[in-house]
């Protein structure tokens, strides 16, 4: 049995929309639960940092590579796009 907002989800056109983006079937699970995992330690950092330090900006995001990540490489190719 399928809920009203499911009979009016045209899923294929969001499998396109996701797909374009790079997310498919075989990483999505990591995409979401990475962003999980990623929140949970900016959580515990914020716990166990001094209040006057952004964990988040200036511990965290300082020491984790960027290169080769696709995602991240996408948001740069979009903004380049976005501003040519």
């Amino acid at each position: 049995m399928q809920s009203p907002l499911a009979q009016q989800v045209d899923l294929q056109a969001e499998t396109d929309y996701l797909e374009n983006l790079g997310i498919t079937q075989d990483n999505v699970y990591l995409h979401f639960r990475g962003h999980n995992i990623y929140n949970l330690v900016c959580h515990i950092g914020d716990c166990i940092v001094p209040k006057s330090v952004s964990f988040e900006n200036e511990i965290l995001n300082h020491h984790l590579p960027n290169a080769g990540y696709w995602e991240y490489d996408k948001v740069l190719q979009d903004i380049d796009d976005a501003t040519k």
